[in-house]
């Protein structure tokens, strides 16, 4: 699923890009500093924000992030959802 989220996100950003030429000068394109593999990506924005994607599993546990999108939520599990991905979001975790 992180794969697929990486997809789709690379070809939004692509089409941002096209839509919104400005966009693209506002993306910090460096080596190191926006990156892009087959399952990861993250684009670090001139302004210090960053769009990456991650996994809602255990290991995300303790990242911080300050929103998120959940698709297909009836496959993520309800405990991991409660314990690991909402307090990530809100900085709830302890």
């Amino acid at each position: 699923m992180k794969e697929q989220a990486t997809n789709i996100t690379k070809d939004k950003v692509v089409e941002l890009c096209k839509l919104i030429p400005g966009l693209k000068n506002e993306i910090d394109w460096r080596p190191g500093k926006t990156r892009e593999s087959k399952d990861m990506v993250s684009y670090l924005f001139k302004n210090g924000s960053i769009l990456d994607i991650i996994a809602a599993r255990q290991s995300s546990r303790g990242k911080r992030k300050h929103g998120g999108l959940i698709e297909e939520c009836i496959l993520v599990d309800g405990t991991t959802l409660n314990e690991v991905i909402i307090p990530r979001w809100w900085g709830l975790v302890a």
